[in-house]
This record gives C-alpha cells, structure tokens and sequence, in this order.
C-alpha cells in the first residue's frame, strides 16, 4: 500500500470511526533540514512560474523532504514567508518549522513563521507543517479565476488557522490531515476589500481541531458571500462556522446561511 492509498484508506476508516490509528499526523522522513535565518534576516524563497521539488533538488531518495526551519517567531502578524509562490508555482515535498524544537515552553524556535505566500493560481503537493506559526499558507491574488491546489500533506500545532484565503477565487484542499489547530481553513474576516470566496475540501482527516472551515456567508458591505463544500471529512469538532464579513474590526459569528455551506 503506497503512502496514497494508505491514506485514502485511513479516511475511510476514520469516518467508520473504527480506527484510532489514523488520527496522528505522520510527516515524512527528512533527509536535509535548511536553516532560513531569523528575525527579519529570514531568507525568503521565491518560485516563480515553476515547480520546486525540494527532494529532487537535494538529491532525497524517493519518499523523503526537505526540512525548512529558522526562528520565525509566534502567532505576531506581518511575520515573513518561508516561501512566495508566482505564476502558477508548484512547491513539493517540504516540511516546515520543527515541532521537536518548540517544546513545552513554547519559546517558538521550531514554527514556521508565515509559512507559504501565494500570488496567483498555485499547487502545494505534499508539503507539511510540523508546527505552524502565524499561517501555514496565505492566498494573496486578484482574480476570481485562481485557484489555490493542497493535494496531500498536512498541519500541526496551529493556535488559529492553516490556510488564509485574502484574495478571490478557489482554494482546493485534498487528502489532507491536521492536529491540534484551530481552524483548518478562514475566509478572510475583515480584510480592506472583500470577495466572494469558494473553498472546497475533500478526503481530510482532523483531530483536537475546532473547525474545519470559517466562512463569510454574508457580507456587511453586500459583497456576496462566501461558499463552503465538505466531502468525505472526519473530524470530532465542528465543521463549518460562519461568520459577518467586515472590511475593519472583529467579525462575529452568525446564524447558517442556507446553501452556504454544503456537507457531503
């Protein structure tokens, strides 16, 4: 059974509820671990209009990755990325931040900062997040067409969300897993402009997570809102909150929309 199909069976078995074993986040091994920097001497690294395999450009046997970690700093915001993708970027096989190096202080030395920018239509295909700083990975674009690609891979120690959705268009999320985070996916709350955002996740197995997805399904500004499409989710917490989308302050939660989310 390859690394796939084994977790496309613990999906199945996690919604049976018949198999506790599913519910742990299993990273891949690492051959390599590439210190970034710290503090706002991060090296940031920019793909442009191209795939970066990490295993492949450091030679990893097959099933490995590469390991990104620096000391990017706590859940603060405007925080540096650990990657900026462009163009329709693809990044692969990347593991960041170092959950073994945060401990139980929490002094954050093994977070990932902010994790992944996107710019434009974008994949992330098995990349990992040992212990996730302020975002694992933010969406940043301007079309409605774009859309924003998670295929396998997975999250961990998340204090609020994983993927931040600013920008219009898509985000697909597939075969993911994720532990002890807050939220796996938000709609942007209050950001200056809003849009009307569509997410759609599939195949996803979460434990100790509050939500799967948070979502603006009205706008205060009448923007229309937002749209949510769960299948195939395993998750003891809940699966979507909704939420009065504002362009400033602290939106609140509200009442289901009908239709605005859809569960399967």
């Amino acid at each position: 059974m390859n690394k796939t199909q084994g977790f496309r069976h613990c999906i199945y078995l996690a919604l049976l509820l018949v198999s506790p074993s599913c519910f742990a986040l299993d990273l891949p091994n690492v051959c390599k671990t590439i210190d970034i920097g710290s503090g706002s001497a991060i090296k940031t690294i920019t793909v442009d209009g191209e795939t970066y395999d990490a295993a492949q450009r450091n030679n990893c046997p097959a099933g490995t990755a590469v390991r990104y970690v620096g000391d990017p700093g706590d859940q603060t915001e405007k925080q540096k990325p650990t990657f900026i993708l462009r163009n329709n970027a693809v990044l692969r096989n990347v593991v960041i931040g170092d959950g073994s190096k945060s401990g139980t202080n929490r002094d954050y030395r093994g977070r990932g900062g902010d994790g992944i920018h996107c710019y434009g239509t974008c994949t992330l295909s098995e990349v990992y997040w040992d212990d996730v700083g302020e975002d694992a990975a933010t969406f940043k674009n301007n079309k409605a067409s774009d859309v924003f690609l998670i295929q396998g891979g997975g999250a961990r120690l998340a204090k609020d969300k994983v993927f931040q959705h600013n920008g219009p268009g898509t985000m697909k999320i597939e075969y993911f897993e994720i532990e002890k985070a807050g939220k796996l996916y938000r709609s942007c709350g209050n950001c200056s402009t809003q849009y009307s955002r569509t997410v759609q996740v599939s195949n996803v197995v979460a434990t100790e997570t509050g939500a799967i997805a948070g979502i603006n399904s009205r706008y205060a500004n009448g923007v229309a809102g937002d749209k949510a499409v769960l299948t195939s989710v395993s998750t003891s917490g809940r699966k979507c909150v909704e939420y009065l989308g504002l362009t400033s302050g602290e939106p609140s939660e509200i009442s289901p929309v009908p239709g605005a989310c859809t569960i399967r």
